[in-house]
């Protein structure tokens, strides 16, 4: 999403099921929610500032094993060719 000449916003929202079916000695099922905002600044044609912010949460039949919760931000300048 633009929000101004200079200023882009990007949303972003994963959901991943998946199954183990022949894990030993019980099978298991994970789902996974991933959701990420990032917001990038223009300095120029080809510089701009890039941040971001991300929260990820995966359950599990074996959770104690599995299961976690992670939260992530990061920064970085980027340059185009």
């Amino acid at each position: 999403m633009r929000l101004s000449e200079k200023l882009n916003l990007v949303g972003l929202f994963m959901y991943t099921h998946s199954r183990y079916p022949d894990r030993q000695p019980e099978s298991r099922t994970d789902k996974q929610i991933f959701v990420q905002a990032t917001a990038t600044w223009m300095l120029n044609r080809k510089w701009s500032v890039l941040s971001g912010v991300e929260w990820m949460r995966n359950s599990s039949t074996l959770e104690s094993t599995y299961g976690f919760s992670r939260v992530g931000a990061n920064f970085a300048v980027t340059y185009t060719f």
